[in-house]
């Protein structure tokens, strides 16, 4: 197994000599990338929709956050709704730290997002206009992001409904 790794190791160092040529990966990358970090950051703060959709994308995620931290747990009963559905009622039951995966997955993906459309910024070559245009794909990411958070809220919303429903008052199902 390590002849094997060393030897993709080695074809894979031969191939980035072959296409970057004397230059290193990280003279090639800056040279790629025409923005720093800080005016990628000053691009999404000029644009008013970007600032909205990360500004509605942040607070669901932290709003699907506090909303499943709300789900009530009985005391010595760790068992919770995990799924429903409006066909069949109760789909699952679960333990109450299998509810972070909602707000996990919002969170990864609110992330992986907002680092593509940024990505794609730095991408992008410098204009000369006063405010800078945002490429389609920051758009796309940037809209993929607070749509995405907005269901994992509704979700979230549904469930702490349906376990106040089942398991507020009188704490058995």
């Amino acid at each position: 197994m390590s002849i094997f790794l060393k030897r993709c190791s080695r074809t894979l160092q031969i191939a980035a000599e072959n296409l970057l040529g004397n230059r290193s990966i990280g003279d090639h990358v800056a040279h790629l990338t025409g923005r720093s970090l800080r005016e990628v950051c000053r691009i999404l703060g000029a644009h008013p929709g970007a600032r909205w959709l990360l500004l509605v994308a942040v607070v669901c995620t932290a709003g699907t956050w506090i909303t499943v931290l709300a789900i009530p747990r009985i005391p010595g009963n760790d068992t919770v709704v995990t799924h429903y559905s409006t066909t069949f009622g109760i789909d699952a039951l679960g333990a109450w730290r299998q509810l972070f995966r909602l707000p996990s997955i919002a969170t990864i993906l609110l992330g992986m997002n907002v680092g593509i459309a940024v990505a794609s910024i730095r991408a992008t070559r410098p204009d000369a206009h006063p405010v800078p245009l945002l490429p389609p794909a920051a758009q796309t990411m940037l809209i993929a992001s607070a749509l995405l958070s907005a269901v994992a809220l509704v979700g979230a919303l549904f469930l702490l409904r349906v376990n106040l429903h089942y398991f507020g008052s009188s704490g058995a199902i």
